[in-house]
């Protein structure tokens, strides 16, 4: 939409000329639009103005004149809009704009697609349940229920409905040894395997992890494995460190910012906090691993209240007062969970919403972009993986005619969840009320996969999704749709507008980037996602 018109290039229009040119002009696009709206975005950055496209993919620049039309095409009745944009501009900027928006969507197939009819991978369920059978990535293994610490904002909390309360089950070894075999009997035809393990904290039973590293080596040596584990980092010892590091362990370890921050909610039985043990077990990481330090160990941070950009600016001088965490290291950092923070621990945030965690990611890494700014780790964190996502996203060139179930994995594919018991579970976030897809004794239920977490769940998105413009872009899924064993979407009111607003915020920062330097965000290509 950059083509650039020139008004001395236009014929003079008498009255029945103009007439007819916005007569055609009008039966254009209602041929194509048939009565609906394109699903696209208009939105801007301080210095130009942009549409995306949901049909391609595409983000497209252009000129104010051309985003004022389709402002008015979007949210008017075609007629009404061209009657409204004559009344307030020139016969001639009609020209340039209509011209431009005509022949861009002859050109660019852009603006075609007006609602989304089929979603879904595949046409045949037949297609999902090879790959269920044969292609499983990631085995998630719940070491135990246990835990030694008590995290204010932990998920496992009594007032936390979401998920079950703090146990004291472990799992024990023929639950392991069966998820295993599992494990190799489903991943034929996957390139590569990994085992990760979960808790409650997972160190608690470290026994059963060493168990299962030297069984999975001994079943699994025909392509690569690899494993990882989340930890609070404080049963770490050298031992342990060692182990981890002999056997390539990708190391996600939980340090919320400096003592007071990381001791604010991260505490232990009695309520002391938990940083000084925390920080001792990263550090016998870092001495075990050496320069695999980078690669191998991570953080996880949760940002929890009082939120404020003052806050954030004290989590990131981690780094300044632990001199040995290299500050390219990557980390996780993310809000605390919906409903896992007691009401009252707020303090003065006043509200269970906020913005500053990305307002504050983007404007600090837009300053390292732009050479007025400094490398930060946890502004990089939050801003490098969603602009990823815009940069890696498929663009296509005719109109998709299908779409993904927004974020959802295929079930029992990309990852598979075994709990304590041997049950098997879409993924380790998803509500405990989920339905069950199996467990290591019977093995996967296909059934339960088909008609709850492909056919009811794509019939019931159809309302909320079909005729939504970030239909492509949407992360959502299975994780918290699920109330007492059923499908429920009554979050979607909140979620669905707060996500798009957060998509529009995105588009505009990638595109901000783009006006930049575009080629310094080629590095992102290769972005992978811990």
């Amino acid at each position: 939409m950059n083509k650039k018109f020139s008004a001395d290039n236009f014929p003079v229009y008498n009255e029945s000329m103009k007439r007819r040119k916005i007569k055609n002009f009008l039966s254009f696009l209602k041929a194509i639009w048939k009565g609906s709206k394109p699903l696209a975005k208009l939105f801007k950055t301080p210095s130009k103005f942009y549409i995306y496209d949901a049909g391609t993919n595409k983000v497209m620049s252009c000129e104010p004149s051309i985003y004022i039309m389709l402002e008015k095409l979007f949210s008017m009745d075609i007629k009404e809009a061209i009657t409204d944009f004559l009344s307030k501009y020139a016969w001639d900027e009609f020209l340039y704009a209509s011209g431009s928006i005509r022949s861009v969507i002859k050109s660019q197939n852009v603006l075609l697609t007006t609602k989304v009819e089929k979603f879904g991978a595949f046409d045949t369920f037949e297609e999902y349940e090879s790959l269920i059978h044969s292609s499983l990535e990631i085995l998630c293994l719940e070491t135990c229920e246990m835990c030694n610490l008590r995290c204010a904002y932990c998920i496992y909390n009594e007032h936390a409905s979401s998920k079950r309360n703090h146990g004291k089950q472990s799992m024990n070894w023929e639950v392991a040894r069966r998820a295993i075999d599992y494990l190799k009997e489903h991943s034929l035809c996957s390139k590569n395997v990994a085992i990760s393990f979960y808790g409650g904290e997972p160190l608690v039973n470290f026994p059963l992890i060493e168990e299962c590293v030297t069984y999975a080596r001994s079943i699994l040596s025909d392509k690569p494995l690899t494993f990882s584990i989340s930890t609070n980092g404080t049963l770490v010892t050298s031992k342990i460190a060692e182990f981890f590091h002999k056997n390539s362990f990708q190391v996600l370890l939980s340090i919320d910012g400096p003592r007071e921050i990381h001791d604010g909610y991260r505490k232990d039985f009695n309520g002391n906090g938990s940083f000084d043990h925390a920080l001792k077990g990263l550090r016998c990481l870092f001495d075990a691993y050496g320069d695999e330090s980078t690669g191998k160990i991570h953080l996880n941070m949760v940002y929890s209240p009082p939120w404020s950009s003052q806050r954030l600016d004290r989590i990131a001088e981690l780094w300044e007062e632990v001199s040995w965490l290299p500050k390219e290291m990557k980390l996780h950092i993310s809000y605390p969970t919906p409903g896992s923070i007691l009401p009252g621990m707020y303090s003065n945030s006043g509200d269970d919403e906020d913005k500053s965690l990305q307002e504050w990611s983007y404007e600090k890494f837009y300053d390292e972009f732009i050479g007025k700014g400094f490398s930060n780790a946890v502004a990089s964190s939050v801003t490098e993986p969603r602009i990823a996502g815009l940069v890696k996203r498929s663009v296509c060139q005719e109109p998709m005619d299908q779409y993904s179930l927004n974020g959802c994995c295929i079930p029992g594919v990309r990852r598979l969840y075994v709990t304590v018991d041997g049950t098997f579970h879409v993924c380790e976030r998803i509500n405990h009320t989920a339905p069950t897809i199996g467990n290591v004794y019977s093995g996967i239920d296909i059934e339960v996969i088909r008609k709850i977490y492909l056919d009811e769940y794509t019939k019931a998105i159809f309302p909320f999704c079909s005729n939504c413009w970030a239909v492509e872009l949407c992360k959502s899924c299975y994780m918290d749709i699920f109330s007492n064993g059923k499908l429920d979407f009554k979050n979607r009111e909140h979620y669905c507008p707060a996500e798009k607003k957060s998509l529009e915020v995105l588009l505009s920062n990638y595109c901000s980037l783009l006006e930049q330097d575009s080629q310094k965000l080629k590095y992102l290509y290769d972005y992978e996602q811990l």
